[in-house]
């Protein structure tokens, strides 16, 4: 007799503890992007750099370089191959590369449109429309002028509105 009343108590109990809700398949968190220069120098970006894939933070990132060296005064020999190696590695291939990124995320639409704003802003052409004359060691001066003209627009662009 005693046996029947303990195991309806555990019975009870039992029937009385808290069940785990099923869980549901967790959502992956987005990456947050720990690079310190999100804050800084990728501000001159268009917004959502951050969240973009690593090859295209990657392309913006080796384009930075370009446009660095591409600025840069050739003062002497030296310095002038440096920069003429500098362009032919971070400008040279950036319109294959950003010609390859739009047809790879050609379906995403959020990462195709963060890339066609950010190629206008930079005025980087896919490769198909800079044709045959994509950068090369020789035209490094004519990037450079641009890129002059680039920082000075978005210079520009940050200053507080004086009204």
């Amino acid at each position: 007799m005693r046996r029947c009343p303990v195991a309806m108590v555990l019975g009870v109990l039992a029937a009385c503890s808290v069940q785990q809700a099923p869980t549901q398949a967790a959502t992956p968190a987005p990456v947050a992007c720990t690079d310190p220069k999100v804050e800084d120098e990728w501000l001159q970006h268009p917004a959502g750099l951050c969240g973009m894939p690593e090859d295209v933070r990657k392309l913006v990132d080796d384009y930075d370089t370009c446009e660095h060296f591409a600025g840069e005064e050739p003062y002497d020999a030296d310095r002038r191959h440096e920069i003429e190696v500098a362009v032919a590695q971070f400008c040279t291939p950036a319109p294959a590369r950003l010609t390859k990124l739009m047809q790879q995320y050609r379906n995403d639409t959020h990462v195709s449109q963060w890339l066609r704003q950010y190629a206008k802003q930079a005025d980087l052409q896919p490769a198909s429309e800079v044709g045959a004359t994509a950068f090369s060691c020789g035209t490094w001066a004519l990037h450079r002028a641009q890129a002059s003209q680039r920082k000075e627009r978005q210079h520009f662009r940050t200053l507080p509105d004086l009204q």
